[in-house]
């Protein structure tokens, strides 16, 4: 049986990276539909990119918050979101080398995610 969800919309829980290996785990599969997704997360990845691209080919629309960036996500805490840092100029760099061309992703939205209640 093949599965019917195209649309996932997680925005009310910060994700990790291994929260959203599982979730994708569930959802991949040579019948999946799925062609949008939104995401809240703690860290904003290349390993999530190269997560989504293998497993969702057929991914479409990609919405991700975060609140930091790093290059791997190796669970460690990046508070900070600043373009200048160390870790964000390593994202920047390690994305420019990356490519997907059996993404079919055509949308994507990559925004810091703010509460109020940090600012």
């Amino acid at each position: 049986m093949a599965n019917s969800l195209i649309r996932l919309v997680i925005r009310d829980y910060v994700l990790t990276l291994d929260q959203v290996q599982w979730i994708v785990g569930v959802l991949s599969n040579e019948h999946s539909e799925l062609r949008s997704l939104q995401l809240h997360m703690h860290t904003l990845s290349c390993d999530l990119f190269d997560l989504l691209a293998t497993k969702l080919p057929r991914l479409y629309h990609l919405e991700l918050c975060f609140h930091s960036l790093v290059s791997n996500d190796d669970g460690s805490p990046n508070y900070y979101y600043d373009p200048y840092t160390e870790k964000a100029q390593a994202f920047v760099t390690d994305m420019t080398d990356r490519r997907y061309p059996e993404w079919a992703l055509r949308h994507l939205t990559v925004r810091p995610l703010y509460h109020r209640s940090e600012r």
